[in-house]
Parts: structure tokens; C-alpha cells; sequence
């Protein structure tokens, strides 16, 4: 999944298509869906770098990675949706 989907991402770039906040967040998702923090903390970097806005969905996918990789477990996964509502409220 990752391969592929880092091909499209990478070949879309290629080709002269705008690479916006929505492109880059499906994808900080694939990186959510296979466990990779510091690929998603990079890509996040490059955005930021580039003058990409980080939108709500950019930061919560990040966080739910970061407390899915966390040595709380499922005691954290369960207060995720209420750290991620209280997120979106405040940004």
C-alpha cells in the first residue's frame, strides 16, 4: 500500500500536478494506516516548509499515529476521539 501509494504521490509531482494540503493529508492517512511516524513527521516538515497550510485533519492524523505508537496503548486510543474533537475545536 505505501509503495503505491508514494508512487502516485511522487509521480503526480512529477507531471506538474499541484501537490496541495488534501494530497499531502491522504497521505500523511497511508502513513497513519502502516505506522510510519517519522515519514509522516517528514512529510508534515516539507508542507510546513513549503508554505502548505496544516489543517486539522494534518494534525489529528499525526497525533492518532503518535498514540498509536505510544506505550499507553488502548488506555490513550480510547480518549483519541475526544483529544481529536477538542483539537478541531480550538484550531
Amino acid at each position: 500500500m505505501t509503495a503505491t501509494a508514494r508512487k502516485v504521490f511522487d509521480d503526480m509531482a512529477r507531471a506538474g500536478v499541484a501537490v496541495d494540503t488534501h494530497v499531502c493529508n491522504d497521505m500523511l492517512h497511508v502513513r497513519l494506516k502502516v505506522g510510519d511516524a517519522a515519514r509522516a513527521k517528514a512529510l508534515m516538515t516539507r508542507m510546513d516548509a513549503a508554505g502548505m497550510p496544516l489543517d486539522g485533519f494534518s494534525f489529528n492524523t499525526v497525533i492518532m499515529l503518535y498514540i498509536r505508537k505510544s506505550r499507553w496503548g488502548a488506555r490513550v486510543s480510547r480518549r483519541t476521539s475526544v483529544t481529536v474533537i477538542i483539537f478541531e475545536l480550538s484550531a
